[in-house]
């Protein structure tokens, strides 16, 4: 469960995603999205991330209507949930660690 800018959103073990008003408990959206997952959301900038067990992150709009904004495959599967730090977000799988961000320019 992630509560974030008023929405709770729930990231259910079989790969779907509801978010309902936290104030009222009203389901806005239930949407499948990948397979069987053990990591918790994340969010930050207006964006929610949910990686699934075979290595897909899908990253959402946060908001009341859903919006699947892209989804980034790692090849490996992620167990673990992501951890942000600054611009960047980092992933740990089953035998590596990876740190996704924009370069400086």
């Amino acid at each position: 469960m992630l509560h974030y800018r008023g929405l709770l959103y729930a990231w259910m073990d079989n790969g779907v995603l509801a978010c309902l008003d936290a104030k009222t408990g009203e389901e806005l959206y239930r949407q499948r999205l990948g397979g069987a997952c053990n990591s918790s959301p994340v969010a930050s900038d207006g964006h929610i991330f949910l990686s699934d067990n075979d290595g897909k992150t899908f990253i959402v709009k946060a908001g009341r209507a859903f919006k699947l904004l892209a989804t980034n495959h790692l090849q490996e599967r992620i167990t673990a949930s992501p951890a942000i730090s600054g611009n960047e977000l980092i992933h740990r799988t089953d035998s590596h660690l990876y740190c996704i961000g924009q370069t400086a320019k």
